[in-house]
């Protein structure tokens, strides 16, 4: 991966979400964008290259982080980690059906959020080239 890795942030919380856009800058990330709910993803993602997606799980409107990220895995085939403060098995086992990179609680610290991002890229460009000498 070439230059800084582009993070777009889907919180309805605003001061959490600029509390994690400060944290990722301040780590050397490159946050391209903040969205509140599932639509705004969507329109964000359908206009901008992003490398991962940091959602959380509870969003406004009637589609969740969950929803977002069932469209983000088949549509736009980046890594994704959710964030969030469920912790029900409800929302743990739905969750497990997309198959997030990262599954963060809030509270979370700086070094779980970096060990986080890293290994979901990480994991998913061993994918990527696997894929790639597969042929899949």
């Amino acid at each position: 991966m070439c230059g800084k890795i582009k993070i777009l942030i889907v919180e309805d919380e605003f001061m959490i979400a600029e509390d994690i856009r400060g944290r990722l800058e301040d780590m050397g990330y490159d946050v391209v964008g903040m969205a509140t709910s599932y639509e705004e993803g969507i329109d964000f993602l359908k206009q901008n290259p992003v490398d991962l997606a940091m959602l959380d799980i509870c969003i406004n409107g009637k589609k969740d982080g969950i929803d977002l990220a069932a469209v983000i895995q088949e549509k736009y085939n980046i890594p994704f980690i959710f964030l969030s403060s469920q912790t029900n098995s409800a929302h743990v086992e739905r969750a497990k059906t997309v198959h997030p990179s990262a599954y963060l609680l809030k509270p979370f610290n700086d070094r779980q959020v970096q060990i986080s991002i890293e290994l979901a890229m990480d994991n998913f460009n061993k994918n990527e080239f696997a894929d790639i000498v597969t042929g899949k």
